[in-house]
């Protein structure tokens, strides 16, 4: 079951030195509630809409504390996202990836195509 903003911090495991330095300053960085408000009006969210406003991005700290509560908060395993981050961008939250193209996004690797609005959130891509 997935869980709230704080539930999930609640279960986070301090991590003490960022993998990335070249992460800090985008895990450090909310959302402000106009980019969240452009992000939610993106036409894509189908029969998932009823998880639209759980998107918050309000959580900061290092790029595994992140991965942790992301995991948390969505009722997934955290290892198994710290493999597709690892896999996808070593972990860099400024990567631009896909073969060709670079229209994919930061360590989980968000295509834009496919979830419009994505690459103007968040600021620092």
């Amino acid at each position: 079951m997935p869980l709230s903003d704080a539930e999930a911090a609640a279960r986070v495991r301090p991590f003490s030195y960022e993998h990335k330095p070249g992460n800090t300053v985008a895990n450090h960085t909310r959302p402000t509630s106009s980019h969240l408000t452009y992000y939610y009006g993106a036409n894509y969210w189908g029969a998932c809409e009823w998880r639209r406003d759980r998107v918050t991005g309000d959580f900061t700290g290092t790029t595994d504390e992140i991965i942790q509560w992301g995991a948390h908060k969505w009722a997934l395993d955290e290892d198994v996202l710290r493999a597709v981050a690892h896999k996808e961008s070593t972990w860099r939250q400024w990567f631009h990836g896909d073969i060709y193209s670079g229209h994919s996004y930061g360590t989980m690797q968000v295509k834009a195509s496919v979830h419009l609005r994505t690459r103007q959130i968040p600021p620092w891509c």
